[in-house]
């Protein structure tokens, strides 16, 4: 079932975006159907030519010379050719002088029998007759008449039009879906390039899927277009018919459909003679397939019999080897041929975004049957996984919470990049644990490393080394598994443009596998919960950033996601907004392992139950708020005012008996100012000090 839920998602979102670009989609279907109208106009104009009655040839005699000959000898050597022969003996030589005296004759252009218009009946003859005279001198030439003439042709119907479309079909089949050729690419590169892809990967979308997807929606597609071509192409001609963005990818997709047909050029004249093997060889070639089909559906329509479903398997005539069935069977060959280069690059080059599989994944039983599931529990007093942090650095990270299960386990993950031959150390040896129930804030400065931590444990990136264990499965081993119960906030919003905030909320709900009784209350209250209520039917591309970044949040919230991850989810947010959604993110935090990115300390402070600082690509420090400011902090300045009778010696003892770490660094006329060392002067009772 979540395999046709995912299914019909796919197609709920083709169709969608399809329709709303009504221009393309007009272009798509309407070019094939006028093309094919304007071939019918042609049908109706180009009459058939019948020969009701036998054709009879006129007769010829083999004592002439034939017509074409006389006009293609040398005219400089004035008449006078000479005629080899061998071997040269007396009785060869007798022969041909009496040859010679045979051959003197001038005939006319009757028919195009090469035998006689190449002269070779002449010459035999001629020969023939020599021989005669040798071997009887008293035989008279004029007793032998050798004349021929051509067999008479039965009735027959000329149609031109079949003749010249048998050869030109192909390439107006060709024009007819250029467009298309276009488009699919240019869709399905677009969304790869937006993340798109890898996006609703991460929310457990199967990526054979997408693919199957994408060919079942085009099926339908074309299977439509090219039903009303049929009716068109295949309708009678007696009556008078009616008229009526690029990239780079779609430029090559088009470029590579058409030189995919180029070779039929080559192929057209030398059809007749190639063996069935070589064509069968062409039609690895896919266009070249199609138009070795028009051929025999040509040739099949001037026998006036087409193609039927009975003589599918057999040849349209005498003369030819090759069958339409056959056609169509190694169209199908093709289609298998490309679906496993698909699946196969697909998986070991997935491109700047995706993990990348081993070139034998096929033969792992991992690929097909998946890992099964760790279950990582935090014991009393345990300390957080940093077997290769330096000893002196161990009191710089906090001991883990007690008997919490970690969500995410991050062991010495590495990324390196390398540009213009220099290696960058991204993410180095990186080391933590995040536990269910809490938000785990990593902070840093822009270029710390976060966002690409965050990529390798959502499998945008893969990690240089090291690995990951989320919701225990481990991200180099299943991640299929892994992104199955995640939920993705990333840096820069991924949206479909032409869906709506509803639309964008119904499709990651149905494809997290959200009871469908619950998904309209979800909505429902992500909506209004992010302040989208007046958007709710709006597209994404009319959102403002602040918008967008709601609507991103809420996909990675909605349908109850285990783990979440989100990258400065509160960038381009106003204040008031800012504060609004940090309280969303702090009620949804019950049975989920949240784990956030920010360069803001207050948000930081505010949501972090624990706060990882990564700097350099390191992570420096890992413990709750309070561990961090007891750790690092300055601590937190308290200034008081005071009358005339303040006795600050005592209020000095007062305050120290709570907060023993604090002094006093200085006083005034009108006030005093401590500094506290320690998050919990927040408990001094108020009341005690003022008295």
């Amino acid at each position: 079932m979540a395999i046709l839920t995912q299914f019909y998602l796919l197609q709920y979102k083709s169709w969608k975006l399809q329709f709303r670009k009504k221009l393309v989609t007009a272009v798509e279907i309407l070019v094939p159907i006028l093309l094919c109208l304007v071939m019918m106009a042609i049908r109706v104009a180009v009459k058939e030519e019948t020969v009701d009655t036998a054709t009879h040839y006129p007769s010829y005699s083999v004592d002439e010379w034939p017509f074409e000959l006389l006009f293609s000898l040398d005219p400089s050597v004035n008449g006078n050719y000479g005629l080899g022969y061998t071997p040269k003996t007396p009785v060869t030589k007798r022969i041909m002088e009496e040859m010679s005296g045979n051959l003197d004759a001038l005939g006319l252009k009757l028919s195009e029998n090469l035998y006689h218009t190449e002269g070779f009946l002449l010459f035999q003859h001629a020969l023939h007759k020599s021989i005669l005279t040798i071997l009887n001198p008293d035989w008279l030439e004029s007793n032998v008449s050798v004349n021929l003439e051509q067999i008479p042709s039965p009735p027959y119907t000329t149609d031109t039009f079949i003749t010249v479309i048998k050869v030109n079909l192909p390439f107006i089949i060709i024009i007819c879906f250029i467009f298309l050729a276009l488009q699919i690419p240019k869709e399905v590169t677009y969304e790869k390039q937006m993340k798109l892809k890898e996006s609703m990967r991460m929310m457990g979308m199967a990526n054979w899927l997408q693919w199957f997807s994408w060919y079942f929606k085009y099926f339908v597609f074309f299977f439509f277009i090219t039903f009303f071509m049929s009716l068109i192409l295949t309708s009678p001609a007696k009556f008078d018919v009616v008229m009526f963005a690029a990239n780079v990818a779609a430029a090559a997709g088009g470029i590579i459909y058409f030189l995919s047909y180029v070779p039929f050029f080559f192929i057209v004249t030398p059809y007749e003679n190639m063996s069935a093997g070589a064509k069968t060889a062409c039609c690895l070639d896919f266009n070249l397939a199609m138009s070795i089909g028009m051929i025999i559906i040509g040739d099949a329509e001037k026998t006036d019999a087409g193609v039927q479903w009975g003589t599918l398997n057999q040849p349209p005539t005498v003369d030819d080897n090759f069958a339409f069935g056959e056609v169509l069977y190694m169209l199908f060959v093709d289609w298998l041929i490309h679906s496993l280069l698909l699946w196969y690059i697909d998986a070991v080059f997935p491109g700047d975004y995706g993990v990348a599989q081993p070139p034998y994944f096929f033969v792992l039983p991992s690929y097909w049957c998946g890992t099964k599931p760790e279950t990582v529990m935090i014991g009393t007093g345990s300390k957080v996984d940093v077997e290769d942090v330096a000893v002196e650095k161990v009191q710089q990270f906090e001991p883990d919470p007690v008997n919490l299960t970690a969500g995410i386990q991050i062991k010495n993950l590495k990324k390196k990049f390398k540009s213009n031959g220099i290696t960058k150390i991204a993410v180095n040896d990186v080391s933590l644990n995040m536990y269910e129930g809490q938000i785990t804030a990593l902070l840093g400065h822009n270029g710390a490393g976060k966002t690409t931590t965050m990529f390798m444990l959502t499998g945008f990136f893969p990690p240089t080394s090291g690995t990951a264990i989320i919701n225990g499965y481990d991200i180099r081993k299943d991640l299929a598994n892994v992104r199955s119960s995640l939920g993705l906030c990333p840096q820069h919003d991924i949206l479909f443009d032409n869906l709506t905030v509803e639309e964008h909320f119904y499709f990651f709900a149905k494809l997290k596998h959200c009871p469908a009784s619950d998904i309209k209350t979800q909505i429902d209250y992500y909506v209004n919960s992010l302040g989208l209520g007046e958007k709710r039917k709006e597209f994404a591309h009319t959102l403002s950033g602040g918008q967008k970044r709601k609507l991103s949040v809420g996909i990675a919230l909605i349908g109850d996601s285990k783990v979440v991850i989100l990258d400065e989810p509160t960038s381009g947010m106003d204040p008031s907004a800012r504060r609004h959604m940090w309280d969303l993110l702090q009620s949804q935090r019950a049975g989920r392992t949240i784990l956030l990115t920010t360069h803001f300390m207050d948000e930081a402070d505010h949501l972090g139950d624990r706060i990882a600082i990564l700097a350099d690509g390191v992570v420096q420090c890992c413990g709750s708020s309070i561990f961090l400011k007891k750790r690092y902090g300055a601590g937190y300045h308290m200034v008081m005012t005071k009358d005339g009778n303040c006795d600050v010696s005592k209020v000095t003892e007062l305050l120290q008996r709570h907060v023993p770490e604090s002094k006093l660094e200085g006083e005034t006329p009108a006030c005093i100012r401590f500094c506290c060392f320690y998050i919990c002067c927040c408990n001094v009772c108020s009341t005690s000090i003022i008295q």
